[in-house]
């Protein structure tokens, strides 16, 4: 069985509230174990997961700042970057409780703990975004993450010919994006997205998503975890952001300026 939340708290508690490891330390030191035929994990090495996790998800807010910044200039890569922000959560939820995909390898490794022994299982290989969405939605059991509703926008605005019209690109100031994410936290979570684009829908589900984990974060590491009170609060985003939901009726608030 994947890490379980008191698990995933006594490695919280080993992480000083340091710098983020080097790139790809996880993979690296995987792979490594993997060439070598091991099948435990060192126990220094396994909050490199829980980094990894929280690294994810400040990429996902990264992504979901620049997919609001799009709005207006590109429906496009509004979608595209938008349907990131959600993944990259749904990544870190996976990262968080022992998962981690080897593209290179072809496998999929699941750490568990065991008798003081941090143990990595293997399987086959799945497409990742599957994977990921799959194991996080078992985890959860909670609608934002039971199914990816966004994944049509992606590849539509990936795959299908003559979508947009590109306008011209103008960059939003700060407050613009800030008066924007203000009101997609005033949205609930749809229950069908339209057609695309339906940008304000892929952003409010990808923000109603950064919120959980952070308010899961929260429940599992406490109120003293110096680490995650290091790292809940990025400080790129910090003018910007807001961490809370406060829905109303998505008839009455929308993105529109």
């Amino acid at each position: 069985m994947s890490l379980q939340q008191q698990e995933i708290k006594n490695l919280l508690d080993m992480r000083a509230p340091a710098r983020m490891p080097p790139p790809a330390s996880l993979s690296e030191e995987l792979n490594k174990l993997l060439d070598l035929k091991r099948s435990t994990l060192p126990a220094e090495s396994a909050p490199l997961f829980l980094s990894s996790a929280v690294e994810m998800w400040h990429r996902s807010i990264h992504s979901f700042i620049e997919s609001v910044a799009l709005t207006k200039s590109s429906s496009l890569w509004a979608s595209v970057v938008g349907y990131y922000a959600s993944h990259y959560v749904v990544r870190a939820f996976a990262h968080l409780h022992g998962y981690y995909s080897l593209f290179r390898k072809g496998r999929i490794v699941e750490l568990t703990y065991s008798t003081g022994r941090f143990n990595m299982q293997l399987h086959g290989y799945v497409r990742e975004h599957d994977y990921y969405w799959g194991v996080v939605g078992k985890i959860l059991q909670e609608p934002e993450f039971g199914e990816n509703k966004e994944q049509k926008h992606r590849s539509y605005a990936n795959y299908q010919d003559h979508i947009d019209g590109f306008r011209k690109y103008e960059r939003e100031d700060e407050y613009t994006i800030q008066s924007r994410i203000a009101a997609l936290a005033r949205n609930s979570i749809p229950g069908n997205l339209s057609d695309y684009p339906d940008v304000a829908g892929v952003q409010t589900m990808a923000l109603h998503r950064i919120c959980r984990f952070r308010a899961y974060m929260d429940s599992v590491a406490g109120t003293k975890n110096r680490y995650w009170n290091a790292h809940k609060t990025p400080t790129f985003a910090a003018s910007v952001m807001v961490y809370q939901m406060k829905p109303v009726d998505l008839r009455h608030a929308t993105t529109r300026d």
